[in-house]
């Protein structure tokens, strides 16, 4: 009786199975009549995403401004231009202040930095005289010593020959033993003895004066090293000061020329031109929230190094779209796209996907929990030749990828 039954159950759970399963894949192609049972087996699913259409090589033309600024002016989409046409300007009012700011500052402070160079070489010469002045006071003190040693020396000198000479005077006077005023040559040996002890005591007089001279002489050199030296020292100092202020100047220049430069390339940046030829088209920037997205216009306010328009490659395409995350796993690179723009309907482009972004992010509110992934698809260009079209970028299609 158990088997009985379990018999009755058992096709009645396949069949539940079965169209679990085939519930389960919305989208399952049917495979054709006269299939074998194997093939029957593989199911394909396939996965629908939105995409626009861009240029496979666009280029993006941003403002290099580091600061919020106003457009002034901008080209209208659709223009064709050519490589250095002005595309847009921004307001430049405060970045002409600002150069002129830092102009006016950048004068100023070269003139400082030359009065401090002229301060410098003005006390770097001072530093070469007062050097010839300090080297020939020493040499006068040294050549006031040498004199004084040598006047010494002759008092010495002259006053051992005078004791030389009174000696012999008084050895003649003593071998002459003549009576006084008896004898001639004893009165003039007198005279003589007279004349030599009086020089003899000038001599000994002076030679106290002139180790004074030279003590004098000595300490007055001690008083030009001195003197030489706190003057070297003082100058030194000063010239330090100097040289610091040299260095401090050159770098304020420095920085007033960089602030010079920043503002003029501030200036140069205000002015927008197009990096090659080609068509123009503005850039619009879709709300977080769900907002109409931005077109920059004239008047707009732009965040640094916001894109304010792009320039499409018209020689090869490519679709951009988001892939949802419940796709991720059933997307992969290389895989055949079938593409259909919404302005051409019933004709199909084919294509493959290119790139699928490794990083998810948040949807546009109010789906913000929802995550997307933006992949590429490139367009086959056989596939445009053989039906004659010419994208614009911009249009919006649908990509059908047929997974297994």
């Amino acid at each position: 009786m158990y088997k009985r039954r379990f018999g009755r159950v058992l096709p009645l759970l396949g069949m539940a199975v079965v169209v679990l399963f085939i519930s389960s894949t919305a989208g399952v192609s049917q495979p054709p009549r006269g299939k074998s049972s194997t093939q029957d087996a593989v199911l394909v699913l396939t996965v629908v995403e939105r995409g626009i259409i861009q240029g496979a090589h666009d280029l993006n033309i941003s403002s290099n401004l580091k600061v919020p600024a106003t457009i002034t002016s901008i080209v209208d989409e659709g223009t064709v231009v050519r490589k250095g046409d002005v595309v847009a300007t921004l307001n430049d009012r405060e970045f002409r202040r600002e150069l002129e700011d830092a102009e006016t500052q950048a004068v100023q402070v070269k003139a400082s930095l030359d009065s401090a160079k002229a301060e410098v070489n003005a006390l770097r010469d001072r530093k070469e005289s007062v050097g010839q002045l300090h080297t020939l006071r020493r040499q006068t003190a040294t050549e006031r010593i040498r004199v004084a040693e040598a006047a010494a020396t002759a008092s010495k000198t002259r006053m051992e020959l005078l004791e030389q000479q009174l000696q012999e005077i008084q050895q003649l006077e003593t071998l002459l033993d003549v009576p006084a005023g008896g004898n001639p040559g004893r009165e003039l040996i007198e005279t003589r003895l007279r004349k030599t002890s009086i020089q003899l005591q000038i001599a000994e007089l002076s030679v106290p004066t002139a180790s004074k001279d030279i003590a004098e002489a000595t300490l007055a050199a001690e008083e030009v090293r001195q003197m030489n030296r706190t003057e070297e020292q003082q100058i030194a100092a000063q010239l330090r000061a100097a040289e610091a202020n040299v260095e401090l100047e050159t770098l304020q220049l420095a920085a007033a020329e960089s602030r010079v430069a920043a503002a003029t390339q501030a200036l140069e940046h205000c002015t927008i031109r197009a990096p090659r030829d080609g068509l123009v088209l503005h850039a619009s920037v879709s709300s977080s929230r769900g907002a109409e997205p931005f077109v920059p216009a004239a008047g707009s306010q732009i965040r640094p190094t916001q894109i304010l328009l792009k320039m499409p490659d018209l020689d090869e395409f490519q679709v951009v779209g988001r892939l949802n995350e419940s796709k991720w796993s059933r997307v992969q690179v290389g895989q055949d796209v079938s593409i259909e723009i919404d302005a051409l309907p019933g004709v199909l482009l084919k294509g493959q996907v290119k790139s699928i972004a490794d990083v998810a992010t948040p949807g546009s509110w109010p789906d913000t929990d929802l995550r997307t992934a933006e992949f590429i698809v490139s367009i086959d260009p056989q596939s445009l030749e053989a039906t004659n079209i010419r994208p614009k970028p911009g249009l919006t299609c649908s990509l059908r990828i047929d997974v297994r």
